[in-house]
């Protein structure tokens, strides 16, 4: 809501889409798409230039978190084999512990 408001302040005193959201300072949605927004802005086709570009950001947006996630993923499965290690290595020194103690004690 902040972000469309001020960004609204800037459209009703007559600048465009993209210089609307420059001036906000929010960077939002992105640098780049604003830049790309502040020349499309100016065109004739400006619809047709908004849907190709909201098509391109998502699909870049989507490719993006899809690579974070496998980044995640394997630090999760990672983070999940040495717990196990460790789990495995503690069960067999408690073993280890169990037997000296037994060797001590006969």
């Amino acid at each position: 809501k902040e972000r469309i408001d001020k960004t609204l302040v800037f459209i009703n005193n007559g600048d465009n889409l993209g210089i609307a959201l420059k001036k906000t300072g929010l960077d939002f949605p992105d640098k780049e798409v604003i830049a790309d927004l502040k020349i499309y802005s100016e065109l004739d086709n400006f619809p047709e230039a908004l849907t190709m570009l909201s098509d391109t950001w998502l699909t870049t947006s989507i490719k993006s978190i899809q690579q974070k996630a496998e980044v995640l993923n394997s630090i999760a499965i990672l983070t999940i084999a040495i717990i196990i290690a460790w789990v495995v290595f503690g069960t067999f020194d408690m073993q280890n512990q169990m037997v000296a103690g037994m060797g001590i004690a006969g």
